[in-house]
């Protein structure tokens, strides 16, 4: 979905609003202009970067990644979370979270010849994950939906207990809760071996469960 290369430009934490020279150049609007330090265009050094990712060949990814770091670094990194969600997603969980911790990592060392280890280190596990597109086609999906004004729902009855105004006012407290607000889906559920003991101790016991994790609603 980003193959496009339309992106918007955020701070990067810098005191006093201050751009870096990598900021400027990115949010001057000439953005298929820009050229790496070789004098590739940095529109095509992206696309073919996530291209050789996409096919798993980490060599060729390793040298577009490295001809955009020199002057584009934090742009690339941004790339590359993209990647992880949008083309490794779900097939695997851990690449996203481990290519953030790259990038903190990277910036830790920036000044060090060393922070090219941690590009390597992302590139590596981004070419080699399985891939999954899943995410992508899903909130594609859910675009559309809502565009087409499918997505305008109500609030549904079950999530209306105790944590709500109209849930408490209802008087639903943890046997709601039981029976309808902690249903999870069947095909990712696990069994609960305190239900069972939870259920016994509310035959007697007469707090909800809202009270009970409220003390201002105990009284």
């Amino acid at each position: 979905m980003n193959d496009d290369l339309n992106f918007s430009v955020t701070g990067s934490g810098k005191k006093r609003g201050r751009k870096s020279e990598e900021e400027k150049a990115l949010a001057g609007g000439y953005f298929g202009k820009l050229t790496t330090t070789n004098g590739y265009l940095l529109a095509e050094v992206v696309s073919a970067m996530i291209k050789e990712l996409r096919r798993g060949n980490a060599m060729n990814a390793m040298y577009w990644a490295e001809e955009m770091s020199e002057k584009f670094s934090d742009y690339m990194w941004r790339r590359l979370m993209v990647f992880a969600s949008e083309d490794v997603g779900t097939a695997n969980n851990a690449a996203l979270p481990m290519v953030v911790s790259a990038y903190q990592a990277y910036k830790e060392h920036k000044t060090s010849p060393s922070k090219q280890q941690f590009v390597g280190h992302a590139i590596l596990v981004l070419a080699e994950s399985p891939k999954n597109r899943e995410v992508d086609d899903f909130l594609v999906s859910f675009r559309i939906n809502k565009d087409l004004g499918k997505m305008c729902l109500e609030i549904p009855d079950y999530a209306l207990d105790g944590h709500t105004e109209r849930g408490r006012q209802m008087g639903r407290g943890d046997q709601f809760l039981i029976e309808h607000a902690m249903v999870v889906d069947p095909k990712g559920a696990e069994s609960s071996k305190w239900l069972d003991e939870r259920k016994r101790l509310l035959k007697t016991y007469t707090k909800t469960d809202w009270d009970a994790y409220n003390p201002e609603k105990i009284g």
